[in-house]
């Protein structure tokens, strides 16, 4: 796993997909649109789940997904919106959150007033499972 920061206007995460041995350098965020994609957990769940939201969201088709696996939906009207093993969205909004193995650091991170990048890289730094480099998308106050 891995780890995903919302501060209510960046969102955040580690680039790492650890196969059980190593980390391997992977993207877990995409900006489509004027949204925010991206997801922690199994890779495959992650996959499942940013091909329903770029179909449409339908609930009749939500993919089985582990119960481990987190999918998130950032946008700059409702903020984050995260999707686990049903098709109903729970929405945190604007704020401060952070999924994945590397969340205990990143919430420890929050709270001393890190932003999401500095979560990110708190978890990286003393997570197992986080690494890779950081990739980020600012959400709220973005330059248009």
């Amino acid at each position: 796993m891995s780890v995903i920061v919302w501060d209510g206007a960046v969102v955040a995460a580690d680039m790492s997909l650890n196969d059980g041995r190593v980390l391997v350098p992977i993207e877990k965020l995409w900006r489509v649109g004027g949204v925010v994609l991206g997801g922690v957990g199994s890779i495959h769940d992650i996959g499942a789940m940013k091909e329903w939201v770029l179909e449409g969201r339908k609930p009749e088709s939500y993919p089985v997904v582990g119960e481990h696996s987190c999918f998130v939906y950032v946008t700059p009207e409702r903020g984050l919106i995260r999707y686990t093993n049903k098709p109903i969205g729970i929405a945190h909004g604007f704020n401060k959150c952070a999924f994945g193995t590397g969340r205990d650091f990143a919430y420890g991170a929050l709270y001393i007033g890190a932003t999401s990048v500095e979560a990110v890289k708190a978890a990286c730094k003393y997570g197992m499972d986080c690494g890779s480099g950081i990739i980020a998308f600012q959400v709220i106050g973005e330059k248009k």
